[in-house]
């Protein structure tokens, strides 16, 4: 089973992301929701079974591209590949050059 930690502020969006991968993915499943750039890092630093994080770049506190780069502190190379960026802005060319070799796949909306 897939562990997925869902890094997102917006609860319309967090409901659309758990129907889509409620109803096309049966080894997956949401482990954590959180809200906050805060609460993901706290997650993060306690869980030891998250497999993919969904991460919001413009969380309320800390920033989606600043959880990445606290991420490479502490975790070193454990989430490397295993993060998926959601964004829901179209000027994000500039937020991206930071990311380069830091996650896998973008979402925008």
């Amino acid at each position: 089973m897939v562990n997925i930690l869902i890094a997102e502020n917006n609860i319309g969006y967090v409901k659309n992301i758990m129907q889509l991968i409620n109803s096309n993915f049966n080894n997956a499943r949401i482990s954590n929701i959180s809200t906050s750039g805060y609460e993901t890092m706290e997650l993060l630093k306690k869980s030891t079974n998250i497999d993919i994080i969904l991460l919001e770049l413009f969380m309320p506190d800390i920033g989606g591209i600043e959880i990445i780069d606290k991420l490479s502190s502490f975790q070193e190379n454990k989430y490397k590949n295993s993060i998926i960026i959601l964004a829901n802005n179209n000027n994000l060319l500039k937020q991206f050059n930071g990311l380069k070799g830091k996650s896998v796949y973008y979402s925008l909306n």
